[in-house]
């Protein structure tokens, strides 16, 4: 398929910014809110436990124990963690990726559900922060459950409907994140699984001021849908193995379908691969191969060529069913590469490949706790599209970060001493100043270290009692004190 991507760059070479702009589709991922983690609260979420595995326990590879089959590379997180969607959205930005869409569960008050619709609100926040866009998927399963569990009453499943509309309508579409197709909101709904007729959504709808552009999972709802999207049909796998040419049937007719259309949405996917039988929670949907990314590439490939005005990217991380394109041990940034190079064949980006590795970084830094200030800096940067300087501005602060984690080994042996001690210094990286203080502040001893040096030998005054060793690398110092003993 990489003739198809040279060949959608040899398209647009010559043409505008607005031809660009216009012929490139909207890439948004698909995005899991549910996440629930330690030690953001004092207990792990469902979505890491499934009631079966135990994150507490870790492994000799240091990985805690999770529902997945892919292990995040910055480990299990918290969804509500402004840490984490800091990261979320600035590898979104580098990816090219112009928004999400948050698989949201309502307002209902059952389960989960308030915890899931808190992060979504934190969500949008960090999307606008980024200069990125933000739409709803909304699962209507959640009507079902509500009656099920006494919530609400059955009849009561259109008007709970109409309440979480407008709650979308007054949190988010008035808002300048939102995704709007020709001036319309996007609504998109997995399903539907509840509400199965068109004139139920029209009233669900009716508090919006503008009818949003509604998108179905695989088939249009009729008189109330202006399109439909894929998702990977597992169902076609009966429980096995979804292979390459039954994947290809599947979306040579979801995309005929989709030329008559009012509103064009394709989805790609790098494969699935769920965890739900060894949690004991049911049968496995099946397995589809990641096939080196060639599934993904594959996917993307034929949702461009299809016209769509919208990618769906299936998913950001659902864990759980191993779909995810967000950074993971297993296959670290291949998928986002992926992605990065689709939209590059596309329009211009201001990132490369690398550039992909700087949002760990920041995250990283963000969790030491002591740069904030410099790191919005070069947050600020990255979202600009000018990688560099923020590159710069996390050189710096690494390079101090090693000093004092260099300057937290040094180690003075032996201590208590009769004698000269020696100054173990570790992986000290800049030249170092060592100096020994007796307790009225009066130079004892000093000695000037080069960089790299392991140890140095001080000998203090004969005189017994406490004196004060200051290492000082740069603007970094550490303090120990040095007992001398007859």
């Amino acid at each position: 398929m990489r003739f198809v991507r040279i060949l959608i760059a040899c398209v647009l070479v010559g043409a505008g910014a607005r031809a660009e702009a216009q012929d490139s589709p909207r890439f948004l991922a698909h995005y899991m809110p549910w996440y629930e983690a330690k030690p953001h609260r004092t207990y792990w979420g469902w979505h890491w436990t499934m009631n079966h595995f135990d994150p507490d326990r870790v492994g000799s590879d240091g990985r805690r124990e999770i529902a997945s089959r892919h292990y995040p590379l910055i480990g299990p997180y918290d969804s509500s963690d402004p840490d984490v969607l800091e990261y979320h959205t600035l590898l979104m930005k580098v990816a090219g990726i112009d928004g999400v869409i948050v698989d949201w569960y309502g307002t209902g008050s059952l389960w989960d559900y308030p915890t899931i619709h808190t992060a979504a609100q934190l969500l949008y926040d960090a999307v606008a922060a980024a200069g990125l866009e933000f739409a709803v998927c909304y699962e209507d399963q959640t009507l079902g459950h509500l009656i099920s569990q006494g919530r609400i009453a059955s009849s009561a499943a259109v008007d709970q409907a109409r309440r979480d509309m407008d709650a979308v309508r007054d949190l988010w579409v008035d808002g300048g994140a939102y995704v709007h197709h020709e001036g319309r909101p996007l609504l998109l709904n997995f399903g539907p699984q509840h509400l199965r007729s068109g004139s139920q959504w029209i009233t669900a709808f009716s508090g919006f001021s503008t009818d949003p552009v509604f998108l179905t999972l695989d088939n249009v709802v009729s008189g109330a849908a202006h399109g439909a999207y894929p998702w990977p049909p597992m169902w076609a796998s009966g429980g096995g193995t979804l292979t390459p040419g039954r994947l290809t049937e599947y979306l040579n007719a979801h995309y005929a379908r989709a030329s008559g259309y009012e509103v064009r949405m394709g989805s790609s996917f790098p494969g699935f691969h769920d965890i739900y039988q060894e949690a004991g929670v049911r049968a496995s949907y099946g397995f589809l191969d990641h096939r080196d990314g060639a599934t993904l590439q594959e996917t993307l490939d034929r949702a461009v060529t299809a016209g769509s005005q919208f990618v769906q990217l299936v998913t950001w991380n659902d864990f759980g069913e191993g779909t995810t394109i967000e950074p993971a041990v297993e296959y670290r940034y291949r998928h986002l590469e992926q992605v990065q190079e689709t939209v590059a064949a596309l329009r211009m980006l201001p990132f490369s490949a690398e550039d992909l590795r700087l949002p760990i970084r920041i995250y990283e830094l963000r969790k030491s706790g002591a740069y904030d200030a410099q790191l919005d800096v070069a947050v600020r940067h990255l979202q600009e599209g000018r990688p560099a300087e923020t590159r710069a501005t996390l050189d710096v602060l690494s390079s101090i970060e090693n000093n004092l984690r260099a300057l937290e080994e040094v180690v003075i042996v032996p201590n208590p001493s009769s004698g000269p001690v020696s100054i173990q210094l570790g992986s000290l990286l800049n030249p170092a100043t060592v100096t020994l203080f007796d307790l009225l502040g009066r130079v004892v001893a000093r000695r000037e270290v080069s960089a790299g040096a392991s140890s140095v030998s001080l000998d203090p005054p004969p005189t017994p009692g406490v004196y004060v060793l200051r290492v000082r690398a740069g603007s970094e110092l550490i303090v120990r004190t040095v007992v001398r003993v007859r």
